[in-house]
Parts: structure tokens; C-alpha cells; sequence
């Protein structure tokens, strides 16, 4: 996964879109679309966050720094969803709490393999 990647899959997890987060982040005497511009570039993988951001990111839109910064060094992480990026110090919590591993290779988070088995049940012709 890229820095970018979890940085998309942790504010899509949020359901907050570009435009939403950068007007929570917006701060004079930045503009508003400098601010999009800058989020943009941080997913697309063109320009990674500053620190500063990073952390005003991080009031918006949960994120484990740590794996951030690992993602930026191509260093090993932490187990990190491969659907909305959580992780075990970000977990995801829906109405049975916070999420856990929903595999042996921890790669799946239970909220998010409860998401698939229902859209997969979605796409089954009913007998």
C-alpha cells in the first residue's frame, strides 16, 4: 500500500470527500483549492504530507502516524486493512464496537469483511 493509498482509505472510511476535508483543514491565508491541490497530490502519491498537515489531517480523518511515516520509507508496518487502512492502534467501529482482524494474515478488518460477505450475499441470485 502507498502512503497515498492509506490516506485515501482512511478519509473514504470517514466519508468525507476531498472538498469536505480540505474545507474542515482550510486555514487562512491558504486557499481553499491550494488546500484541495494539496490533499490531491498527497494521495496521488505526488507530494506527501508535512508533518504540520499531517497532524491537522489527523483531526479529521483518523490516522496511525507511525504507519504513515513507514508507507513514506517503504519500511515494513504494522498489519493495515486492505479495505479501509485501519489498523490496530486505528481501529474502524461500527455497532458491534471496534473492529478486529477478521483474518489469520491481518489483512481484513472484521467491519470491512462483514461489508464484503454482505455485498457478495447482494450478488447471489435468489433461489
Amino acid at each position: 500500500m502507498s502512503p497515498g493509498t492509506y490516506l485515501r482509505l482512511r478519509r473514504e472510511a470517514t466519508g468525507l470527500s476531498l472538498r469536505e476535508l480540505a474545507y474542515q483543514f482550510f486555514t487562512p491565508p491558504l486557499d481553499l483549492a491550494e488546500v484541495e491541490q494539496l490533499l490531491v497530490n498527497a494521495e496521488a502519491d505526488d507530494a506527501p504530507l508535512d508533518a504540520g498537515s499531517l497532524h491537522r489531517v489527523n483531526l479529521f480523518v483518523p490516522l496511525d502516524i507511525e504507519i504513515y511515516a513507514s508507507l513514506l520509507a517503504e519500511l515494513p508496518t504494522r498489519s493495515v486493512c486492505r479495505r479501509c487502512a485501519c489498523s490496530w492502534f486505528d481501529p474502524c467501529q461500527d455497532s458491534f464496537g471496534p473492529c478486529a482482524w477478521a483474518d489469520a494474515a491481518a489483512t481484513l478488518c472484521t467491519r470491512c469483511a462483514r461489508i464484503e460477505a454482505t455485498a457478495e450475499k447482494q450478488k447471489r441470485p435468489v433461489a
